[in-house]
């Protein structure tokens, strides 16, 4: 199922490899794709729910902040959906 626009920029932005984990955070991705949190993570839980997941929420320790991380399979569908 292909992604739409808003998840291949959260993906985009969760797979930027300078991506520090306050800066994946649900308000800090809002911000940056200028949508609502609420909107975030909407679309996020989207991503997370599919099979194979795309991404994950985690507790990050050394930050102490809850962000979301990709997972294996996230930049394999970036390519394929979100590449035009």
């Amino acid at each position: 199922m292909a992604l739409t626009t808003e998840q291949c920029e959260l993906l985009g932005a969760l797979l930027a490899q300078d991506a520090s984990p306050p800066q994946r955070t649900t308000a800090a991705l809002a911000r940056q794709a200028n949508l609502s949190p609420r909107q975030v993570a909407a679309r996020l839980g989207e991503l997370e729910a599919r099979s194979p997941s795309l991404v994950r929420r985690v507790y990050d320790e050394t930050w102490q902040v809850q962000a979301w991380t990709p997972t294996d399979a996230a930049r394999g569908a970036h390519e394929q959906w979100c590449r035009a």
